[in-house]
């Protein structure tokens, strides 16, 4: 097995080059929709760290449940942040959403205001 360091350095690596491929080139998505999407990748990845500590538990040695029930804390915090970056950005929506009302009205009002002259 490499050395962590080396293998903490690819990791690096690689989630730069996900940042850049998924979320930063992408026209598809937001700055708040890619920091959501990073947080669903980081569940998913949790996900698959847990299901591979299970199998290692299960074939080799049973101690590795140990990092499967670490992972789910990844998972679990993962979720929540979604869940905050949701909620977040659901309340701006409504203020932005306000605001332009709230502008509307205002240029509406001004409009049917009569001449000062």
């Amino acid at each position: 097995m490499a050395p962590r360091d080396e293998l903490e350095e690819q990791a690096r690596e690689h989630a730069d080059f996900l940042l850049d491929y998924l979320v930063q080139r992408s026209e598809s998505v937001d700055y708040r929709q890619g920091t959501f999407l990073l947080a669903a990748l980081a569940a998913e990845l949790g996900t698959r760290v847990q299901l591979r500590c299970w199998e290692l538990a299960r074939t080799t040695e049973p101690s590795w449940e140990i990092a499967g029930s670490e992972a789910e804390t990844l998972i679990n915090a993962a979720w929540r942040c979604m869940a905050t970056i949701a909620g977040l950005s659901d309340q701006e929506d409504r203020h932005t959403h306000d605001r332009q009302q709230q502008l509307e009205h205002d240029i509406a009002g001004d409009s049917d205001a009569p001449d000062d002259e």
